[in-house]
């Protein structure tokens, strides 16, 4: 296991941590995880690590400017689209959240939706990336910027390896759907610099379908855009 890939690593640590956790809710409160539960936990908070303290390996010149704590427009005369995932685990499904601005940070679009049957951070994040790139190629194909702040998605759009699994044939999807906009290119930032696909992805939770805001943002989303155009 010491010689294994650091990411490896990192999720056989948090594996363990669960099952330590799991053994002291036996001792202690009479309770036990089933071993899928377990897994969730270990793979749930790794991902919730992961966004707040990992900076992308695979980050290149152009990306290191977005590994700060504030949003930042797009290059002048380009567009932006940032994207998030929440999951909701007891209602078995996950919220996206997708808004788009130029680049004077002014709102031009956003959309909230919820997908039943996904309660996995990695999967509901690229499912986000690719709901997004749908979005883009059928209503705004003048976008030219996706950022997220899912670094595991992040890193997997940055490599070259083939993944039969789930996941893999997600983001071989999003691979596709790039390849029909052209100049896409994706783009990482930490999660206090995505507030609004944040509070986007969490308001999907009520909702009975999708909503899309265009030209005018909702009003519960007034306050993180002001605070984002005082940052540019």
């Amino acid at each position: 296991m010491l010689q294994n890939q650091q990411q490896n690593l990192a999720l056989i640590a948090m594996t363990c941590w669960a099952i330590w956790n799991n053994r002291n809710e036996i001792v202690w409160q009479a309770l036990s995880f089933t071993v899928s539960k377990a897994l969730w936990i270990a793979c749930n908070l790794l991902e919730q690590w992961r966004k707040e303290n990992v900076v992308p390996p695979l980050a290149t010149s152009e990306t290191k400017t977005a590994n700060n704590s504030k949003w930042s427009p797009p290059a002048a005369g380009k567009f932006k689209l940032n994207v998030d995932a929440a999951v909701f685990t007891n209602q078995r499904k996950c919220g996206l959240g997708f808004i788009i601005r130029d680049d004077q940070g002014s709102f031009v679009a956003a959309r909230a939706t919820q997908v039943h049957g996904i309660i996995d951070p990695a999967l509901a994040e690229a499912l986000g990336v690719r709901e997004a790139l749908s979005w883009l190629k059928s209503n705004f194909p003048q976008v030219h910027e996706i950022e997220m702040d899912a670094i595991t998605v992040y890193n997997a759009l940055h490599r070259d390896e083939p993944d039969f699994s789930y996941f893999g044939l997600l983001i071989e999807d999003c691979r596709s759907l790039a390849r029909n906009i052209p100049n896409i290119r994706f783009l990482w930032t930490r999660r206090t610099a995505n507030k609004a696909a944040h509070i986007l992805a969490q308001t999907a939770r009520t909702l009975q379908n999708h909503v899309v805001w265009s030209y005018y943002p909702p009003l519960f989303l007034y306050d993180v855009l002001s605070t984002d155009s005082m940052n540019d």
